[in-house]
């Protein structure tokens, strides 16, 4: 019984630590798309004054 609550307690462990890891990464595509986003529309603004 203690042996299954402690691989119990091991596979808490490693959700968690995915739970993060995830959480970081979906942060981290998150804000490089913000910045993409950003970019075009930088990108559009030079287009529309080259355009003039």
């Amino acid at each position: 019984m203690i042996k299954a609550k402690e691989e119990r307690l091991k596979i808490i462990e490693i959700i968690t630590k995915e739970k993060e890891n995830i959480f970081k990464k979906t942060k981290e595509e998150q804000d490089k798309l913000q910045i993409q986003g950003i970019l075009a529309k930088q990108l559009e603004n030079e287009k529309k004054t080259l355009e003039k």
